[in-house]
């Protein structure tokens, strides 16, 4: 059977697709990066059947270091055009993020998307805690092969509850407690979202663009360096509504 050309990565042999990427491995980050493929494989969500969710299009995909570790194999294979793979990769929940606030320098923003894809009206569940825990980062100066960060005992906590979305209007109060014990409380699904104690919040649906350079995220996971580059290559966009 013939494979289809494609302007996206890797090529299409009827309805299976694949893309396979190889990366150089910074010198000395081998037993490093071992580990981190080990703890990948081994984290919760990682195979499929984990939280009773199946990967839908998605055959396999796998981070293989060979050349005594100085080069790293991802190769996958699925169901499927180019987009459905990526659909199905940023569908799947809990996604956390982590990064500094571009408003407010020394500010740490955090988001969880709870309910991928929520319908404009989406709510949350008023029998959850949605809890942060975060620990300080150290970065390590050991010889080669240990762990990259020293993790901190002192950890800080951030608990959010919601009240019953059950009213006929559909209004619904969201409160955070921050660690050092303060309540803060705002309504969901309002822009302004609530502030207090040095925190600011907000909760509800989101529609917003989704773009990834996926060959540079994946170097950068390679080699422990950002190397986005160019902010406007995008393997693909969408714009996509959730519950954060």
């Amino acid at each position: 059977m013939a494979a289809n050309a494609s302007q996206e990565p890797g090529i299409q042999v009827g309805a299976t697709s694949e893309f396979t990427l190889f990366f150089h491995v910074r010198a000395g980050h081998g037993a490093a990066l071992r580990e981190a493929v080990h703890a990948l494989q081994e984290s919760p969500g990682y195979r499929p059947g984990d939280y009773a969710l199946p990967i839908a299009v998605i055959h396999e995909a796998r981070f293989v270091p060979f050349d005594d570790d100085t080069r790293l194999l991802f190769a996958t294979s699925f169901d499927g055009p180019w987009e459905s793979y990526m659909v199905d990769f940023a569908s799947k929940p809990l996604k956390i993020y982590a990064f500094p606030s571009p408003e407010n320098p020394g500010h740490l923003v955090l988001i969880v998307n709870t309910l991928p894809f929520a319908p404009p009206d989406g709510r949350f569940s008023d029998g959850l805690i949605c809890r942060f825990r975060i620990r300080p980062l150290t970065l390590r100066s050991d010889p080669v092969g240990s762990a990259l960060y020293d993790v901190g005992a002192e950890e800080f906590v951030f608990e959010c509850v919601f009240s019953d979305p059950g009213d006929a209007d559909g209004a619904q109060t969201g409160i955070c407690r921050t660690p050092l014990g303060e309540q803060i409380s705002f309504p969901v699904d309002d822009p302004e979202g609530g502030k207090g104690a040095g925190v600011r919040l907000f909760a509800g649906p989101c529609w917003d663009p989704f773009i990834l350079d996926a060959p540079a995220a994946l170097r950068t996971i390679a080699t422990g360096q950002l190397v986005f580059t160019d902010p406007r290559r995008s393997s693909w966009t969408a714009r996509t509504s959730s519950a954060s």
